[in-house]
């Protein structure tokens, strides 16, 4: 057998610990008094169905959650037998109740009708009662829509579609305002399924997966329903490939959709061209539409290379730019003069920043474009279309509901070459949506009630969405250090001047006035558009449109920065779909004052908790970035309180060393953590923190680099850290993980027996510092299980597999379907229990090993080696227990402990 069974570092749990101190949690189920109390009632009918009566206060918690918008008139009409082979096997994978996989993931690269399939997926499943919902994601994707949204949606869906849920899908809406999102997944979706007691599963149909920012956080959370595709399977289409190993806890088919024959193409076109009014005899020759197709058949031919950049890269096809030159020779003959092709760049600039569809009268007012020109420009651009929204003339939609995204990337690729490029900037079209939206806030009038005020679309849009046009539009800055450590000395006459200043920067002084070194562009922004008073009266408008629920206002502040740092603060703890309101926010701040350490303090835990929820890499850098400079400020003014500084900043370079496993980041993290040491010199009341905090960058570079002198290191600083969290202590039972794991991975590098005894002792003590109920508990169990084992293996003494076996099970029952540390445990515990096969021949535990190798191995990923792994040890077991049951017991020589 070759698997082996593993501990947790409790150095890493440390870390995660320490860091949560400075990281609202997302939110948790609140038990609230609702209005819509009423009781469920089930009538037995004499035919032995259960009809589930629905009350008035279900459909109106059902009708509170967000509904799909409507797509029936959005994109064309699905050709009859044209992917009619690819609906079959989709249907079949959905309906074989033998199959394990919870996601079935379609991919292809642009053009090859995904959305069009995916919508007869979601029509064909629904007449057959079968969806359970649909997400088509280019339709709601902005960057505002989160992951809880998301959840909150689909249940809301299978309630419209499943009436017998709707009790189930109110309970949730009922309970779960601001909750966690396992908790989510859990009441949205896992229960009002469970409460329809159907025969076969229901399908969740999500398209445009890869456009969705959030794609990644939303797929990870459903991990705790990868064990159960004999209730809800999800039919995921994306442009890229599925990458298993970025989701581990999920069993994923991939299916690649091929490209249609060109007859099919042909057939299509001729089809799509006969609806459209065409203007001056303009419609394609039947000669045209066959030279489209065949540049179609030779972009699919390109060497498998080519293709695969195009699908991890999202690269064009530099050979031949084939789909630049269809998107520019569509340009040129839809809009042939100068003046055309300078009106339409402005039309698609300003449709490529929105964030969200507008009115047309309210998108002229904050674009400057008449409706007059906005309607004849959108006549021309629906040949490039995709998506047809009934409403699409008077609405105006962002560039990527309405177009395939290749033509959203081909306006901003600048790879493509000059002569059929159609280049669009969008920093100047974000900067320019961001003076209208803020002239649209400053002409709302002063003391309103926003209890009784009712916005304009024009006014909505400006007041939740100035703040992210504004980052989007401008440039980051960079705190002047060379300035502060001239002015350090005097730095409380400094403090004034730039207070001063801030007084200044939203209404411009009369008459002659002083350049202050002081001042930023974002400054001078803001202050030819809007007033402080404006601004001030902004901030609980922009909490009633993002978070009606909320109650509380900011406090004026007595500058822009403080105002823009309040609101951010209210919006900590609310979903995650209005926490990424908190990053722009406080980029303002720190754009109109570069020089708050607490500013970027700030915008450094602002971009941590964003991280966590995508898997774009760039909010982690800015997160780095931003604790830079909060500490180089705090050093620059020489602050007595540097010390967190430092500590944020080897927490960000940690969590990228974590994300990217870089040398670099982990060696400058320890160095700042031994820096934080030297200022916590024995006596200080967070020297077992810094201790702490260092020895788990330093077991962190151990696991990187296999470095035997980094764990040493990392069990001193444990132990003096050990000694100053003394019986009572808080962090004791943390301290006692700590060190007991940095002994166990001694004992596994020199097999210094007593390390491990030392080890199982101090696990014995954080294991009754953590009763039933603590966080902390299921942790201590699956590392003292380990460790007992590995003793087992050393000793031979029976009674330790089986107390190992004992706090396994137990670890198991905490760590339920969905979490995200079961598959180890069920890996380790059925390592256990061939052990104790072994040690005494009952084949009961021999089937029990079977039975928690395939749990497990449904959570690995296909492509993964530790899926690999177990595949080869079921086979062992099986051919042991084919052995067993036609031969006597052998004797394995491992005495018992009487």
């Amino acid at each position: 057998m070759t698997g082996s069974s593993s501990s947790i570092s409790a150095e890493e749990e440390a870390r995660v610990v320490l860091q949560n101190n400075s990281h609202n949690h997302h939110g948790n189920i609140i038990n609230t008094t609702n209005m819509f109390n009423a009781p469920m009632t089930t009538v037995q009918h004499a035919n032995n169905v259960n009809v589930t009566l629905v009350t008035s206060s279900d459909w109106e918690l059902l009708n509170t959650l967000p509904k799909h918008p409507d797509t029936s008139s959005q994109w064309s009409d699905y050709l009859e037998d044209s992917r009619g082979d690819d609906l079959t096997k989709i249907r079949g994978w959905g309906d074989d109740l033998d199959i394990k996989e919870s996601m079935l993931w379609v991919h292809g690269p642009a053009g090859t009708g995904k959305s069009t399939l995916a919508r007869q997926l979601a029509y064909d499943l629904q007449s057959q009662n079968r969806l359970a919902a649909s997400l088509f994601l280019s339709v709601l994707s902005t960057d505002t829509f989160g992951p809880d949204t998301a959840f909150r949606l689909i249940g809301g869906e299978i309630g419209r579609a499943h009436h017998n849920a709707i009790p189930a899908v109110a309970e949730a809406a009922r309970k779960c305002h601001g909750a966690a999102l396992p908790v989510l997944v859990d009441m949205f979706i896992r229960k009002p399924l469970e409460s329809l007691h159907l025969p076969h599963p229901l399908i969740v149909v999500m398209d445009a997966a890869d456009e969705w920012r959030s794609h990644y956080h939303f797929i990870t959370e459903l991990e705790s329903l990868s064990s159960l595709s004999s209730l809800v399977r999800f039919v995921v289409l994306s442009r890229s490939e599925p990458r298993p190993t970025r989701f581990k806890g999920i069993s994923i088919r991939p299916y690649h959709l091929e490209p249609v024959s060109i007859e099919i193409m042909q057939k299509y076109l001729h089809a799509r061209f006969e609806k459209i009014k065409w203007p001056f005899g303009r419609k394609p020759r039947d000669k045209d539409i066959a030279n489209v197709c065949s540049l179609l058949e030779r972009l699919r031919a390109n060497p498998h290379d080519t293709l695969t950049a195009i699908l991890h890269d999202r690269k064009p096809v530099e050979e031949t730019h084939v789909l630049a030159n269809l998107y520019f020779g569509a340009i040129r003959l839809l809009f042939p003069g100068p003046g055309d092709k300078e009106a339409i760049r402005e039309l698609l600039g300003f449709m490529s920043v929105l964030q969200e569809p507008l009115p047309l009268e309210a998108f002229a007012a904050l674009s400057g474009i008449s409706a007059q020109a906005v309607t004849s420009m959108m006549m021309d651009l629906k040949t490039l279309q995709i998506r047809r929204p009934a409403d699409s003339c008077t609405m105006v939609y962002p560039i990527s509901m309405l177009f395939h995204a290749s033509f959203g990337e081909y306006l901003q690729n600048t790879s493509i070459p000059l002569e059929i490029s159609f280049l669009i900037l969008l920093p100047p079209f974000h900067l320019r949506l961001a003076k209208a939206c803020l002239r649209a806030v400053a002409q709302i009038p002063p003391n309103t009630d926003l209890d009784r005020l009712n916005l304009s679309p024009k006014s909505t849009y400006g007041a939740k969405l100035w703040p992210y046009h504004v980052v989007a539009g401008s440039s980051p800055v960079e705190p002047d250090l060379s300035l502060l450590r001239r002015m350090a000395g005097r730095w409380p006459a400094f403090r004034r001047l730039a207070q001063r200043t801030k007084a200044l920067v939203l209404k411009r002084p009369t008459g002659r006035q002083n350049k202050l070194a002081t001042r930023t562009a974002m400054m001078d922004l803001l202050e030819g558009v809007i007033t402080f008073g404006q601004l001030s009266q902004w901030g609980p408008l922009f909490l009633k449109v993002l978070c009606p629920d909320c109650t509380s206002n900011p406090p004026s502040g007595d500058d822009a920065p403080s105002l823009m740092q309040a609101v951010a603060e209210l919006l900590e703890g609310t979903s995650v779909s209005t926490m990424v309101f908190q990053v722009p926010c406080l980029e303002i701040a720190v754009r109109i004052d570069p020089y708050s350490a607490d500013n970027w303090q700030s915008l450094y835990l602002a971009y941590s908790g964003l991280a966590e929820t995508t898997d774009s890499l760039d909010p982690i850098h800015q997160s780095v970035r931003a604790s830079q400079h909060a500490l180089d400020i705090a050093q620059a003014l020489q602050t007595d309180d540097s010390t967190r500084y430092m500590r944020s900043l080897a927490n960000s370079l940690w969590e990228r060393t974590e994300r990217l496993g870089t040398e670099g980041d982990i060696e400058a993290a320890i160095v700042l953590e031994r820096g934080t040491l030297k200022l916590c010199p024995s006596g200080h009341p967070d020297r077992s923190w810094s201790l702490g905090n260092l020895a788990t960058s330093l077991y962190s570079r151990f696991r990187l680099f296999a470095s035997a002198v980094d764990l040493e290191e990392a069990i001193v600083l444990n132990r003096e850290a050990l000694e100053l969290c003394p019986s009572g202590h808080p962090d004791r039972s943390l301290s006692l993980n700590n060190l007991a794991a940095s002994l166990h991975s001694r004992f596994e590098l020199s097999d210094s027996a007593g390390g491990l005894e030392e080890a199982i002792a101090l696990y014995r003590e954080a294991l009754e510092l953590c009763p039933s109920g603590h966080p902390d508990r299921p942790t201590t169990l699956y590392n003292l299980a380990s460790t007992l084992h590995s003793l087992f293996q050393t000793s031979g003494h029976v009674r330790d597999l089986e107390e190992a076996i004992a706090l396994g099970r137990e670890a198991l029952l905490l760590r339920p379907t969905g979490h995200p540390r079961r598959p180890d445990t069920l890996w380790n515990l059925q390592i256990y229990l061939y052990d104790l096969f072994e040690a005494r021949g009952t084949i009961e535990d021999l089937h029990e090993v079977i039975y928690l190798a395939e749990e497990a191995l449904v959570l690995y990923p296909p492509d993964s080696s530790d899926h690999g792994i177990l595949e080869n040890d079921i086979l062992f077991y099986k051919e042991e227990l084919a052995d067993f049951e036609v031969t006597d017991v052998p004797d394995h020589g491992l005495h018992s402990d009487e």
